[in-house]
């Protein structure tokens, strides 16, 4: 990933920043369990120009010995960096049991032994046996646009057939798993996640949609207005649904006082009330107390961003 970003086989990293620049083009490329996406804009008269750079940094990236003791030391330094967080420390347990996790514990002991060799073959393997799809927004009203898009994506090497195939990773979890660490900070960063199998329909997307949405941000119910707005627990409250494979994510996070360094109070009440706030709303959703009016919100707040959904 960090070398995607350094330009092109042909073209530095400073020289491929000052072409994109002069051609008023934008190009990020994005690397995940899912694989890799790279995104680019520009203005109409420029989209060949962006297409073939694009192609650049997926088929010729700059693989240098500079580059890659670049992103080793980049890699290295982000993790030294790297605070604990509840989020983090749920994801090293996952790790362990769930592939399409990775554990920074993990990664920091492959830096130790990769070598150069290896992510030449890596990208010779994403290469070779890679599928692809290509999504693209066109101005309305100019047909020719979308006729030099065609013909400069018919230039790209061919790949196998897009197969969407869910990964399976779904483990039933019979009893709770408490997860701590201590940190000398004023604040407990709590994250309560409930795992469920997911089954990838349009109405899950909705319910889901709608069921996280009031849990959030319903006037009667949500996180936001009875645990920060009424009892005062915590400036940051929210809830929020991930999918990895097969299996669903519900998570509730807050990060609430415990101690008062100026007074030198220490209480790990909020802690207790922040716990037994997620449980008294999750009931709150799972009896209906929520009003019609709630619900109508979710669903125009849900409207409303894939309205507003462009790319």
């Amino acid at each position: 990933y960090e070398i995607y970003n350094m330009g092109t086989k042909d073209m530095s990293e400073d020289e491929f920043n000052k072409a994109k620049e002069e051609n008023n083009i934008n190009i990020s490329t994005s690397i995940g369990s899912k694989g890799i996406s790279i995104e680019g804009h520009s203005a109409s008269k420029n989209i060949s120009k962006t297409i073939d750079y694009m192609n650049k940094v997926l088929t010729s990236p700059r693989i240098t010995e500079e580059n890659y003791k670049t992103a080793l030391n980049i890699i290295q330094d982000n993790l030294k960096r790297r605070k604990d967080t509840a989020r983090s420390l749920y994801i090293e347990h996952e790790a362990k049991t769930n592939p399409l996790y990775t554990s920074a514990i993990d990664v920091e002991e492959g830096l130790k032994t990769v070598t150069i060799d290896e992510v030449k073959r890596l990208h010779e393997y994403i290469k070779n046996n890679s599928c692809g799809s290509i999504i693209v927004n066109t101005p309305e009203g100019k047909p020719e646009v979308k006729q030099t898009i065609v013909e400069n994506c018919n230039k790209f090497s061919n790949v196998k057939e897009y197969d969407y195939k869910i990964s399976e990773v779904y483990k039933e979890n019979q009893k709770p798993i408490v997860i701590t660490k201590a940190r000398n900070i004023s604040q407990a960063d709590i994250m309560q996640t409930y795992k469920f199998e997911y089954e990838d329909t349009i109405k899950n997307r909705v319910c889901e949609n709608l069921m996280n949405n009031i849990l959030n941000s319903s006037k009667e119910i949500g996180l936001f207005n009875t645990l920060r707005e009424k009892e005062h627990l915590a400036y940051s409250v929210h809830s929020y649904t991930k999918k990895v494979g097969n299996s669903g994510e519900l998570a509730c996070s807050i990060l609430t006082t415990t101690d008062n360094k100026e007074i030198g109070e220490i209480s790990y009440e909020n802690v207790q009330k922040s716990i037994d706030g997620f449980h008294r709303q999750i009931n709150a959703l799972l009896n209906s107390e929520y009003s019609d009016e709630d619900l109508e919100n979710a669903k125009r707040a849900f409207k409303a961003a894939l309205l507003n959904t462009e790319g």
